[in-house]
């Protein structure tokens, strides 16, 4: 009876643990699940535009896409962005791109070129949004650490919040995967 009681008061405690590294469900960040895609502009730190300002809403078009909206970045954020890269090269239907929000560009554009370089990221485009607001119309909460949205054919998909400290590369690998399942067809082998 004591190791009953002693497993139950565990997974009471454990409880608010993995509660805070699930996605807020009062924290609302991104744009609604159902809602058009509005295009908005980034600076291209890593990707095929490099330097340049690109709207990556435009160049992709209909395709599925994963952007990770980021206010913060940390080593599960990086964790989460090398495993959305890895996902890029086995899946070629999906993609994905990396937005860091923030005011002091110079600073973003330094620590994205670490962390591309650190974590050898080949596919998975770094990028900048210039304001602490995020784009117009993606209402980024400045409640958010992370804000996961996913689209395809130009219409959200999915929208995952996740508070300062509480995202996790767990959470981020699960939600990616959910939406490959659900929105892009792959071929079973040996049909």
């Amino acid at each position: 009876m004591k190791s009953f009681a002693g497993f139950a008061a565990a997974c009471l405690l454990a409880v608010p643990v993995l509660a805070d590294e699930a996605p807020s469900a009062k924290l609302e960040s991104g744009p609604k699940t159902g809602s058009d895609v509005a295009p908005f502009e980034v600076v291209d730190v890593t990707g095929k535009y490099k330097g340049t300002e690109v709207c990556y809403r435009c160049k992709l078009a209909d395709a599925p896409v994963v952007a990770v909206f980021a206010r913060e970045i940390n080593e599960k954020v990086e964790k989460a962005a090398k495993q959305l890269d890895t996902d890029m090269t086995k899946n070629k239907e999906l993609k994905a791109f990396f937005v860091f929000v923030t005011e002091d560009k110079e600073k973003a554009e330094k620590q994205l070129k670490e962390i591309a370089k650190k974590n050898e990221l080949k596919t998975l485009p770094l990028t900048i949004f210039a304001s602490a607001k995020g784009p117009d119309g993606y209402n980024i909460s400045k409640d958010a650490g992370v804000t996961l949205v996913a689209w395809k054919e130009g219409t959200v998909k999915m929208t995952k919040a996740y508070k300062p400290g509480a995202f996790c590369d767990h959470c981020a690998k699960g939600a990616i995967a959910s939406f490959v399942k659900e929105n892009i067809k792959t071929e079973k082998a040996g049909g």
